[in-house]
């Protein structure tokens, strides 16, 4: 997924170019929140929870990805890929904005812990929710969580807005 960073930063770029910081994250985050619920309910017969489809029924023959709930669940997983990469580039650039100029290597170490500290919790829960529950599926409902923790936590940031550009 590593070449999906290209259109991130280049949605990020656009978001930002419309939007203040955190309305760029929100909807970064937002996006992503639906991207992941929405991989939570695909199966091989099943698409968006509810929607029965046959697996049989090939698009073309060959391997991976030949049916419509494969190559739709490939497809989200590529925006999901997109919108977490935009939010790197838009969580970045925001913190340039809100951190004073003489502390802004201090709050960089800050923002490293935080996102370390939520590969551990993340990690475990993802762990923790597929063991209890016996679902890979499950197991995903965490990261749901942890967006939605986050999507909501940042909206009592104040600032960073298109205006708060950092000339120094």
């Amino acid at each position: 997924r590593l070449w999906l960073a290209e259109p991130g930063a280049i949605a990020a770029g656009a978001l930002f170019g419309q939007f203040p910081s955190k309305t760029a994250l929100l909807v970064e985050v937002g996006g992503s929140v639906i991207c992941v619920l929405a991989q939570i309910g695909m199966k091989p017969d099943t698409i968006f929870y509810f929607w029965r489809w046959d697996p049989s029924a090939r698009l073309w023959e060959g391997g991976m990805f030949g049916t419509v709930p494969q190559v739709l669940y490939l497809c989200i997983g590529f925006g999901t890929a997109i919108f977490v990469t935009s939010q790197y580039a838009s969580a970045r650039t925001m913190l340039t904005r809100l951190a004073p100029p003489d502390k802004l290597a201090d709050f960089f170490g800050l923002f490293a812990l935080s996102g370390v500290a939520t590969v551990w919790l993340g990690s475990f829960l993802v762990t923790l929710f597929t063991s209890i529950y016996k679902s890979q599926q499950a197991g995903f409902v965490p990261i749901a969580g942890l967006l939605i923790v986050g999507g909501i936590v940042l909206t009592f940031v104040k600032g960073g807005g298109k205006d708060q550009y950092r000339t120094n």
